[in-house]
């Protein structure tokens, strides 16, 4: 499986922006990543986190 979102997150350190790593699936993948970037001279950190599912809890304005 192409890995669309390592490209894009390398293309954007190398233009300056601190990126952050998020693999739901493979957090090894997302290490990688991350690394590479910092090899080449950009900044990244990692997450962990389910960002697809919603929160049990309220969140924004009631009516």
């Amino acid at each position: 499986m192409p890995r669309l979102g390592r490209g894009t997150a390398v293309g954007l350190a190398r233009e300056g922006a601190l990126v952050t790593v998020h693999d739901a699936h493979n957090e090894q993948a997302a290490q990688e990543t991350a690394a590479l970037i910092g090899r080449n001279g950009g900044r990244a950190f990692t997450i962990a986190a389910e960002l697809g599912v919603p929160s049990s809890s309220p969140s924004g304005p009631s009516d």
